[in-house]
């Protein structure tokens, strides 16, 4: 929420700011999506060659990203109940 000095605050520049932060997670979210397909893509040669504790740890990596593209998700969701609720108010 954007406040001004009085203390009020403007629904219309609020709810650009939080299309803004929806479309900054959605580039994160898409992004962290496409590291964890290549995580797991990566473990194919790692495990053909034997390497098993790189491929858990490649693994695991990917685990770490996909919840990091959950979070995003979440805020994305939490983003978009904020604008739905300040155009009722308005």
């Amino acid at each position: 929420m954007i406040y001004f000095s009085d203390g009020s605050a403007n629904q219309e520049i609020n709810k650009g700011a939080n299309a803004a932060k929806i479309f900054a997670y959605s580039l994160s979210t898409i992004t962290n999506i496409a590291a964890a397909a290549f995580c797991i893509l990566a473990t194919i040669p790692l495990i053909c060659s034997g390497n098993f504790l790189f491929a858990a740890v490649t693994i695991a990596g990917a685990a770490v990203t996909l919840s990091t593209a959950a979070y995003s998700i979440a805020r994305i969701v939490q983003l978009s109940k904020e604008i739905h609720r300040a155009n009722k108010l308005n």
